[in-house]
This record gives structure tokens, C-alpha cells and sequence, in this order.
């Protein structure tokens, strides 16, 4: 799963596994734990949440807020930052690809509301190896899903 960082285990970054045997260890609790279900209603959760144009303006806001406030030079406000989030949940030119993806998802829903949903799938398609560090993938989609979470409170368990 992508929607709960209790279900994300590597050897790079905030949470590492030592060696090959507490990795697959970490895999196999993972497995044990995991419940497609709560994806799903996650998910739901998403595309029942319509967002009128001022919600999406505050998430992208807020979005590059996070971002400017996680590469700050001054070590206090990163703190106040880097606490909450492994990795920002997009930097600088994620979010100008996101705004495309928004601006053609409005066009393509042709009036219709726009969820949570929608802005979830335009940041998926930012997050491939194509476009997004590989080592950047999980931990940023991770800290979207987090953000929108908070953002929306959407209640999503994580």
C-alpha cells in the first residue's frame, strides 16, 4: 500500500533495516498487517470529498509552503517542518507539474466538481521513475497522502 507509512520499510532514507533478514522480517509483519480494505475506504474517502477552487488553491499554497519551509536555511523553521515529514511531499518543479495536471483534469471533468481523488491521481502520475528520484517515490507520495490527510481530514489511518 502507498496510503500508510507504517507499511514502507528501506535501506535509504528515515527508516532503515540493517540487514537482509530484519528487511524481509519488517515485509513480513507488513503483509501480516495489511488490509486492502482500508485502501479502499481510503480511496472512497477521496472521491467523495469535492473541492471547490479555493480548496485547491490553499493545497497548492500549503503545498509549497511545506517546500519553502523544508529547504529554509534557517535550521528553526526547518525543524518545524522536517519533524512531521521524512521528505516534502513535492519540491519546486513536482508542484508546476501538478498544477498542469489540475489545470487539464478541471478542463476534463468539464464542470464537474473536483475531489481529493482527482488531485491524488495527478500527483501519482509525478511520481514515476520517469519524473520523480527513485529513492523519492514512496517517501514523497507517503507525505502527500499525509498532507492531504491533514489537509482535508479525511481521516485516513496511516
Amino acid at each position: 500500500t502507498v496510503l500508510g507509512k507504517e507499511h514502507f520499510v528501506s535501506n535509504y532514507g528515515g527508516r532503515k533495516a540493517v540487514d537482509t533478514r530484519e528487511f524481509l522480517n519488517m515485509v513480513d509483519l507488513m503483509l501480516q498487517g495489511y488490509r486492502f480494505v482500508d485502501d479502499m475506504e481510503a480511496l472512497r474517502k477521496m472521491q467523495q470529498y469535492e473541492l471547490k477552487d479555493e480548496h485547491v488553491l490553499m493545497l497548492m499554497g500549503y503545498l509549497r509552503y511545506l517546500y519553502a519551509k523544508y529547504n529554509s536555511r534557517d535550521a528553526a523553521i526547518r525543524s518545524q517542518v522536517t519533524g512531521n515529514y521524512a521528505i516534502y511531499p513535492m519540491d519546486a518543479s513536482q508542484l508546476n507539474r501538478l498544477d498542469q495536471c489540475i489545470v487539464q483534469t478541471e478542463k476534463m471533468l468539464a464542470g464537474r466538481p473536483m475531489t481529493v481523488y482527482d488531485i491524488y491521481q495527478g500527483a501519482t502520475t509525478i511520481y514515476k521513475v520517469s519524473r520523480t528520484d527513485m529513492p523519492n517515490i514512496l517517501p514523497q507520495n507517503l507525505a502527500f497522502v499525509q498532507t492531504l490527510n491533514e489537509v482535508f481530514d479525511l481521516r485516513i489511518e496511516s
